[in-house]
């Protein structure tokens, strides 16, 4: 294909040789036109290109013999072969006599099935499962007649339990629920939730330093939590929590986690009151050099889903005429231009970074196609950075001090971070 006019633009060349096809394609140097150029997009040729450049090649024959395969493996070692036409004769039909004979043999043996003599043994077992099972919750329900909650107001509990602003359907009916909650009831779910915690707390015990839990207690604990949330005594107690309910869903066994979630907090604020915080506690965590492909890796699979992103949001607006779908169009093109400039090829990064073993898990993850992205140097020093920051903020002091919401939290100190949003803008070129 020859062109009068070509304008080559590139940033799309992946591929070594690609610049000299293109150039190629024009009849003269008055209708070639080269834009966003870069010694960088000059990439040399892989090996297998510069041997076959600097072999002596082959003679070529007449027959053309010098372009086919001359050999298998097979026939070098002298095996025999099948003829083509013997896969083409039709197989051999078997005899009526031949098919009596072979279904003799597929003749099976049918024996009668004789019950196992241990029923009367499994009644036993599920009368005993069913008789401990109405024991526990006898026994729940006389500790909890007992028991005292202090500084509890079952108001403020409920209104909590609720959505502030429902949207879905789901979050409408969960509210309507937490309204018909027979308070009594309420109070002693809680009740046994609480004293429940309280029995599995008794190997939750604090380091002598009073500083910390130790870890396998911490293990210990939710993992008695999690069987007696998947065990029957607790399903049985959320029946009874809505024993005023005509029907009993999905809706209501959310609802019951909920209050399970809230009063494990509650149970956990006060045993977080026994540590004595301190400095000295805090977890030191840096990224290390080891870390550095993984890094330079997740860059790359960052870069690659937000082009992703933009690049359907650009083809789904394309041929659309409103004002918001044109603006989205723009805005996606400009985003796609500016996540180019954060891409490297992957040739090229090989002779020019100046951190090899950034490359290794990429190198190693690659396909054939060279399927994942790379990025520049300053990109992934900005990551590298970024995911100093942080770690660092994932410390003993702030798992104290925001609980569940520390990711949040710790997502607004990197954002608010000036100069790690200078360094961001200094990715891109200022026009």
């Amino acid at each position: 294909m020859t062109l009068e006019n070509v304008e080559i633009d590139c940033r799309s060349i992946f591929q070594p040789g690609q610049l000299g096809v293109a150039i190629s394609r024009v009849r003269s140097v008055e209708g070639l036109r080269v834009v966003n150029f870069h010694p960088r997009y000059l990439l040399k040729p892989t090996k297998e290109v510069t041997d076959i450049m600097n072999g002596a090649g082959f003679e070529p024959q007449e027959d053309l013999s010098c372009c086919r395969k001359t050999k298998t493996l097979s026939m070098a070692c002298g095996e025999q072969h099948t003829p083509m036409d013997a896969y083409h004769q039709p197989p051999n039909v078997p005899t009526s006599t031949e098919r009596n004979t072979d279904n003799e043999h597929k003749k099976t043996t049918i024996t009668s099935y004789t019950a196992p003599d241990d029923d009367e043994d499994e009644d036993d077992q599920l009368d005993d499962d069913f008789n401990e099972i109405i024991s526990a919750l006898i026994k729940s329900e006389a500790q909890a007649q007992t028991y005292e909650l202090n500084d509890f107001n079952i108001q403020d509990f409920k209104e909590n339990l609720k959505f502030k602003h429902p949207v879905t359907n789901t979050q409408v009916q969960i509210n309507g629920i937490v309204d018909r909650i027979d308070e009594s009831n309420l109070i002693k779910f809680v009740k046994k939730i609480y004293l429940k915690l309280n029995d599995i707390e008794m190997d939750f015990t604090v380091s002598d330093d009073k500083k910390s839990i130790p870890e396998k207690c911490l293990v210990q604990f939710y993992k008695q939590l999690h069987i007696f949330l998947t065990g029957t005594s607790y399903k049985m107690d959320c029946l009874m929590l809505f024993n005023t309910e005509k029907t009993f869903a999905n809706q209501h066994m959310a609802v019951c986690h909920e209050i399970v979630e809230k009063i494990r907090i509650l149970f956990l604020e006060k045993k977080v009151d026994m540590l004595c915080l301190s400095n000295n506690r805090m977890l030191k965590r840096i990224v290390t050099d080891t870390d550095k492909a993984r890094v330079r890796y997740v860059a790359g699979y960052c870069v690659s889903k937000l082009k992703h992103k933009y690049v359907k949001s650009l083809k789904t607006h394309q041929f659309k005429t409103s004002q918001s779908s044109n603006s989205i169009y723009h805005n996606s093109k400009i985003a796609l231009q500016l996540l180019d400039v954060l891409k490297e090829n992957d040739l090229y990064i090989k002779e020019v970074t100046s951190h090899p073993d950034s490359l290794l898990d990429i190198e190693r993850k690659q396909n054939n196609a060279g399927g994942l992205t790379n990025v520049t140097d300053e990109v992934f020093t900005f990551f590298f950075d970024l995911t100093g920051a942080c770690i660092s903020t994932v410390t003993n002091e702030n798992l104290m001090n925001y609980g569940k919401n520390m990711h949040e939290e710790c997502y607004n100190i990197v954002r608010n971070d000036n100069n790690m949003f200078e360094n961001l803008l200094a990715l891109f070129p200022k026009n």
